[in-house]
């Protein structure tokens, strides 16, 4: 059966993703997800020009990290575009291949870091685990609310999550759904900091310039 992407093609939207060099030296790449609308649900079209800016940064010799966040303070990413994957059937997933057109994330071999306001649920969550730092602001909220549709994280999430905090508390998010806050996120080890959600940008531009890049 054909799928509906060719729809999505020929109907893309511009400016999903911006992206700019910040950064004492200008070698910190800022990839902002842009569809407030949304809170930044996770389309075709938004992961298409994502995976884009995510290369053409890891392809750029300036650039020794990449960092990425929101245009919205509410939102990191609400997760997949629920409505969107209504389109396909069964077979359409698997010959697209989803999981596959987000782990190229987790293979940029560039420091990744995740800048976190407001909600991080489902895939957004998934793509912050792909990131080596994660910092939020006290306004974040974290969840993997799949299993409330009757599914589980397709991404990465069921797997790289234990990898960070204790299995129990993975499997009580996996499994409830329930979300939690900054503050439980930093205590589990979910977070690498809780920053001043005006601020949160140059301050974790600060920590990334003095920890990650000081012999760069």
């Amino acid at each position: 059966m054909k799928t509906n992407f060719v729809r999505f093609i020929l109907t893309r939207p511009k400016g999903l993703i911006t992206t700019k060099k910040i950064g004492t030296k200008n070698n910190i790449a800022l990839i902002s997800l842009n569809s407030p609308r949304t809170l930044n649900s996770l389309g075709n079209e938004l992961m298409f020009q994502f995976k884009n800016a995510c290369k053409e940064a890891e392809k750029d010799s300036s650039i020794n990290a990449i960092m990425i966040s929101s245009s919205t303070n509410k939102a990191f990413s609400q997760g997949a575009d629920i409505r969107e994957l209504t389109n396909y059937t069964y077979e359409d997933i698997i010959n697209l291949d989803f999981p596959k057109d987000w782990y190229f994330l987790s293979d940029i071999k560039k420091i990744k870091i995740a800048l976190i306001n407001g909600i991080c649920f489902g895939g957004g969550l998934e793509i912050a685990l792909m990131c080596d730092k994660r910092y939020a602001s006290k306004n974040a909220t974290f969840a993997l609310p799949e299993i409330k549709l009757g599914i589980i994280p397709g991404c990465g999430g069921t797997q790289r999550l234990p990898r960070l905090i204790k299995k129990s508390a993975a499997m009580e998010m996996v499994l409830t759904g329930e979300k939690i806050t900054a503050d439980e996120g930093y205590s589990l080890g979910l977070l690498d900091g809780i920053l001043n959600s005006n601020d949160l940008l140059s301050e974790a531009v600060m920590l990334i310039e003095h920890n990650e890049l000081s012999s760069n």
